[in-house]
């Protein structure tokens, strides 16, 4: 039995409270400026001083007590990019982890902007997941060669889309949706002879981010080849990481992401027949892109992409890529059950308003250059 345990880290950028009056006229659309309630660079601070930091130090601890651990990072461009101008600190802690494990710490691929490109234009998607992959190794020193999508989410032609560029293996929620009868605790394939597809045990991956698990007493008595642990950065997994060093000696083991793609060759293949992510109780994108506020806003967005292309002014690509990360639809989500986002604004609607008077400026900047948008 093996644990692997893998932690995401991102921080998006959030839209400001943008009105009508603002467009056509400013171009700051995101919440860094002194009349919003949230701070992207106190958002930031908090999270690496009471997260990123912390379970950085318990991971290199981890590493130290005990020879065998092994665990698997993700970072978003975003973050990664945050660091560099503002937490150089944190970044260099990052990159620590990663040069002190000497090939026992994985960092996973993921899109640069955390976004829902894949579902909407797979040319934009590749090019995010290749800036990524840039920033990984230039900051990070490491290439990437397991992929983890936004919000886990998973389909069938995401691990296609996986195979043919040669990944090794591809995260995804381990819901009903997905697994069917199947246990989370064993290595699939996204089909055969193709790369390995971890599903998230999302029972005592729970128990790991509530700082309720520790790592002896979770892994007692369960059958299978594997336990997957995944779970954000911002949770209270310090302690679980901290209990890792009494199964030193023990039957227990550790691996990557990939390193238990490679030791689970002959393994079974699993077709996705919908979408599925470790977002909310549903457990798909329906937080993303369930509402018509939030559909509205992504159409918006994505039908922008050839003419933000064409005008090749790169301060325009940027704001429109950062325009697509997916914690900004979240703030759109109208559900009942609606898990808490931060966003600068009072309601999902206000959020959405906000958005769309940005889209509005988007467009009022491509008509300056000439180029006329649908």
């Amino acid at each position: 039995m093996k644990l692997v345990l893998h932690l995401a880290a991102h921080q998006p950028y959030r839209v400001r409270d943008y009105t009508i009056f603002d467009a056509g006229k400013y171009h700051d659309y995101f919440a860094d400026h002194e009349r919003n309630h949230v701070h992207t660079k106190d958002t930031l601070n908090y999270a690496c001083d009471n997260y990123y930091l912390p379970i950085n130090e318990a991971l290199l601890h981890a590493i130290e007590c005990n020879p065998e651990f092994r665990a698997s990072i993700s970072v978003s461009g975003m973050l990664l990019e945050h660091m560099e101008e503002s937490r150089p600190d944190v970044l260099q802690s990052f990159r620590n982890l990663v040069e002190k494990a000497t090939g026992r710490i994985e960092v996973t691929a993921e899109t640069y902007y955390d976004s829902l490109a894949f579902f909407y234009n797979k040319e934009e998607f590749e090019e995010q997941v290749r800036i990524h992959a840039e920033a990984c190794e230039r900051l990070l020193g490491y290439k990437p060669h397991s992929f983890r999508n936004t919000g886990l989410s998973y389909s069938q032609d995401l691990g296609l889309w996986a195979s043919q560029n040669g990944y090794e293996a591809v995260l995804a929620e381990g819901s009903d949706k997905l697994l069917s009868w199947r246990s989370p605790n064993y290595c699939y394939r996204v089909h055969d002879d193709g790369p390995a597809l971890l599903a998230r045990n999302q029972l005592f991956s729970e128990q790991v981010a509530s700082g309720e698990a520790n790592a002896t007493d979770m892994l007692e008595g369960q059958s299978g080849d594997v336990v997957n642990v995944f779970l954000p950065y911002e949770s209270n997994s310090t302690s679980f990481i901290g209990s890792i060093c009494s199964l030193k000696d023990t039957q227990y083991e550790f691996a990557t992401v990939s390193g238990a793609a490679r030791e689970h060759i002959e393994s079974e293949a699993i077709e996705a027949r919908s979408v599925t992510s470790w977002l909310d109780d549903d457990r798909d994108l329906s937080s993303l892109n369930g509402s018509p506020m939030q559909q509205e806003a992504l159409k918006a967005i994505y039908e922008l992409t050839e003419a933000v292309m064409i005008s090749s002014d790169h301060a325009l690509i940027r704001d429109w890529r950062m325009l697509q990360t997916s914690c900004i639809f979240r703030c759109m989500d109208t559900k009942p059950n609606a898990y808490g986002c931060m966003r600068t604004q009072e309601s999902p609607y206000e959020t959405q308003m906000s958005y769309m008077n940005v889209i509005l400026d988007i467009r009022a900047r491509l008509a300056r250059m000439g180029i006329v948008t649908k």
